[in-house]
């Protein structure tokens, strides 16, 4: 599971059953010779999809938040003037 975390996926996202499924494939799995097309192959076979699965883990993605004043907003210092046109001219 830390091989998850380092790739910014926190696992406690899925559900138990979810994870349970994950850890069978894990098992069936030759950690020396790691083949894309087996751990696919496997992860089907339990009825796992990896899109939905990383979609999962990944969570809730947080949106910026600019602080930014935008050039034809009314300027802060309450004149009432564009911003361009007023605090912003330097």
């Amino acid at each position: 599971m830390e091989l998850l975390k380092s790739m910014g996926l926190n696992p406690e996202n899925i559900s138990e059953e979810t994870m349970e499924k994950l850890e069978r494939v894990a098992r069936k799995l030759n950690s020396n010779n790691l083949n894309p097309q087996q751990v696919f192959s496997l992860m089907a076979e339990e009825g796992l999809d990896p899109q939905s699965l990383v979609k999962q883990m990944r969570g809730k993605v947080e949106q910026k938040v600019s602080v930014r004043i935008g050039r034809n907003e009314k300027c802060v210092c309450g004149s009432g003037k564009k911003y361009k046109k007023c605090c912003g001219k330097n």
